[in-house]
């Protein structure tokens, strides 16, 4: 399966640490996508995030705003490649132990109708979600960016969000999962360095 991993070229050294990183962990031949880093570029956005908390007036700062337009960006040049399914990851991704035969394991049971499979997930508990076989489990509420399998199939979903209201994860989950076969890898392969994640 195709990787790529979104980077900055404003950050050298995290694409360094993640090349090698990723080299210590046995996976190879990882391709680096560049996005655009929000405040070098002076990209923020206007639209308020009035999801959760109506009339607050909360937008989505620039690392938000560079993280939504990286994935994008990336989905955007998916559509005019030939794979069938791709995993992305973020610079920060950490793996967990045994994490290729578990990989291996939830690509088998995964419904080959799949659009988003999310290997690297948070905020899952305490929401509805059906198992399907071994790890993997039917959900619609789950969230962060920084590890998932993408197919093809998902990609005309995805793009037609057009307005930066919310962080990625959360405008994906309410805009598109309701009409994607969404799932998530439970326990999750993936976790983030620096970052405790809820489940």
């Amino acid at each position: 399966m195709k990787t790529f991993c979104i980077c900055l070229p404003e950050y050298p050294e995290k694409i360094k640490a993640a090349t090698q990183y990723f080299t210590d962990q046995g996976l190879e031949n990882v391709e680096f996508f560049s996005g655009l880093h929000a405040q070098t570029a002076g990209l923020s956005t206007e639209h308020t995030y009035d999801h959760d908390q109506p009339g607050s007036g909360y937008r989505t700062g620039y690392t938000a705003t560079g993280t939504w337009l990286a994935h994008w960006m990336l989905w955007n040049t998916l559509i005019h490649l030939s794979h069938d399914v791709v995993m992305i990851l973020e610079t920060d991704v950490k793996f967990c132990e045994n994490w290729k035969v578990r990989l291996d394991k939830a690509m088998e049971d995964v419904p080959g109708n799949f659009g988003l499979l999310y290997v690297g997930n948070c905020c899952t508990e305490g929401h509805p979600k059906t198992h399907v076989a071994g790890d993997v489990w039917e959900c619609k509420h789950m969230q962060c960016t920084h590890a998932y399998a993408l197919r093809r199939g998902a990609l005309p979903t995805l793009l037609r969000m057009r307005r930066i209201w919310a962080p990625i994860d959360i405008q994906m989950q309410l805009e598109c999962f309701p009409h994607l076969q969404t799932y998530a890898v439970l326990p999750r392969i993936f976790d983030q360095h620096n970052m405790v994640l809820p489940e």
